[in-house]
């Protein structure tokens, strides 16, 4: 889909505010105003890739390189901090937990965290929940 790209001016006291929000859910302030127009306007996909916790470095270009492992469907937050998103391929098809199990090399959680585009912080699964024909994981970033 193409994007296209909306700027606005805001008072520096509401300016603050978003900073503040955004740094404190992990996210940029790009990115919490891109979830918060999809939240209110419609559903995105956010991109995602799965790496040892290990070795995991936000900033390691992993993003620019690959194609995303995984694409995540916002479906609600938990906490300020803690969200859930229903898992998808990297086609868009809903995941299922024996589609999960197949690709146990690359599944979330395990000791893997979870690079989410836009995002500078890696996240860890929190929970997943099976829903049959979908399913859907917690995540949190890591601090």
């Amino acid at each position: 889909m193409p994007e296209k790209l909306i700027q606005t001016r805001v008072p520096q006291d509401i300016a603050k505010r978003i900073a503040d929000a955004a740094k404190h859910e992990g996210d940029t302030v790009a990115g919490w105003m891109r979830r918060l127009l999809f939240r209110q306007f419609g559903v995105a996909f956010v991109e995602a890739w799965t790496r040892p916790a290990a070795s995991v470095a936000p900033d390691d270009g992993v993003t620019a390189r690959c194609q995303p492992q995984f694409l995540l469907r916002p479906v609600r937050d938990i906490s300020a901090s803690d969200r859930v998103f229903a898992l998808h391929d990297h086609a868009g098809a809903p995941m299922t937990a024996d589609m999960l199990r197949a690709r146990a090399s690359s599944l979330p959680g395990s000791g893997r965290w979870i690079i989410l585009r836009g995002s500078p912080l890696p996240w860890e699964v929190a929970a997943q929940y099976s829903l049959g024909v979908s399913t859907e994981i917690a995540l949190r970033p890591v601090r």
